[in-house]
């Protein structure tokens, strides 16, 4: 038999197999974004990135995969209040705010800030010491 020459079954079965290989790649059947980190800029992150996606929604899945070192979600090593003093965050509590971005609005809705969460949850308000810092 020639090289060239081929039977109708082999015709068939090269055609069978031809037409199971895809030609182009599948279309992506989802969307997948990684956050490195879940510190502040990370937490914020995640939440403007969900507030996009509640403004624009995607037309296939969203899955998202945060990594962080740590088992604490939204802080960071900075503000460890046991590591040594020359290293902690100097950043007054009164600033704290994950609220600002207007636009999209926050997908949890405002809340409230830092220190007034802070009131709430010791009681009457009470002057800040430092240690909140």
């Amino acid at each position: 038999m020639d090289v060239l020459e081929t039977t109708p079954a082999i015709a068939q079965s090269k055609l069978a197999t031809a037409q199971s290989i895809p030609q182009q790649p599948t279309p992506k059947q989802i969307h997948t974004i990684a956050i490195v980190g879940s510190g502040p800029k990370g937490f914020f992150c995640l939440e403007r990135l969900l507030a996009e996606f509640q403004a624009a929604p995607l037309q296939l899945p969203l899955q998202i995969h945060v990594f962080n070192r740590s088992p604490h979600f939204g802080a960071s090593p900075v503000y460890d209040p046991n590591q040594p003093e020359y290293i902690a965050a100097n950043l007054n509590t009164a600033l704290v705010d994950s609220w600002d971005a207007p636009h999209p609005p926050s997908v949890a809705g405002r809340g409230p800030s830092f220190v007034d969460w802070y009131h709430q949850l010791k009681g009457p308000p009470q002057p800040l010491t430092g240690e909140e810092y």
